[in-house]
């Protein structure tokens, strides 16, 4: 990931009181996918800030669509924002990404879920004005989650492949726990970090805590707040909305026959 805003873009389309890895400005998605027939929409909006710079998403969307069960595609978009000192900000589209989602492994009693994605940058953003480096770029990623009464556990892995040679490939990592505080009310934590993606960098950790609520049937709302990896935010903060839409596709019951 090469921005805050990109971080945005790729935010997965989850939902705490569903599974076990966090929303928002991370780049690591998690096992579950949306419901066949049905879409999940997600808009957010980001803010990262660091001394002499800051940036934000006006907003993120992403859109998922579950083809199947276990099989989920989607796409995200977002509006950049950047300032850094001594210069006026600027403003523009970002990059757009496409991913699909295979998972594998339904979980059971004594396993986890787990499944495989591939997302893929298109450089949708402006080049001149440095929102975007007019490269496209993959992630190949893998998740896993499993549940254990009111806490849930997941963990989670990509490999970034820039598309530059100013880049190095690199390696995401993270862990999140979650504890379902009230029938609609989920708060949790994750700890993500990264191999250098670039020479001469170096790896680092960074976190956040948040919450996820459910508002209303099929509407959630997420807030996050943590510190972001050095070298791209001290401070990020996180809000969204996540609407899942469509009547879904659902097998027909032998019995009501």
């Amino acid at each position: 990931m090469k921005a805050p805003y990109y971080f945005a873009a790729c935010a997965a389309l989850l939902c705490l009181a569903a599974q076990p890895v966090l929303a928002g400005p991370v780049p690591l998605d998690g096992p579950g996918t949306t419901e066949p027939g049905r879409y999940t929409l997600d808009i957010a909006i980001n803010s990262s800030q660091v001394t002499g710079s800051e940036s934000q998403t006006l907003p993120a969307v992403n859109l998922a669509y579950g083809l199947t069960n276990n099989i989920e595609i989607g796409t995200g978009v977002a509006a950049a924002s950047v300032r850094n000192s001594g210069s006026s900000r600027v403003t523009g589209f970002g990059d757009t990404t496409a991913d699909i989602k295979w998972r594998f492994l339904e979980e059971t009693k004594s396993a986890p879920q787990i499944a495989i994605d591939y997302t893929v940058k298109v450089p949708t953003a402006g080049v001149s004005n440095g929102l975007g480096n007019g490269k496209y770029a993959s992630t190949f990623g893998l998740a896993a989650a499993k549940s254990y009464g009111k806490y849930g556990l997941g963990l989670a892995a990509s490999y970034n492949l820039p598309g530059t040679a100013a880049a190095k490939n690199s390696w995401y990592y993270g862990a999140a726990l979650t504890f379902q505080a009230t029938e609609r009310t989920s708060i949790g934590a994750q700890i993500y970090g990264a191999s250098p993606g670039a020479p001469g960098a170096r790896t680092d950790m960074g976190y956040v805590i948040g919450l996820n609520h459910t508002y209303a049937t099929d509407q959630n709302f997420s807030l996050q707040v943590g510190k972001s990896e050095r070298g791209f935010s001290d401070l990020t903060v996180y809000a969204g909305l996540e609407f899942i839409l469509g009547k879904g596709r659902h097998k027909a019951d032998p019995a009501a026959k």
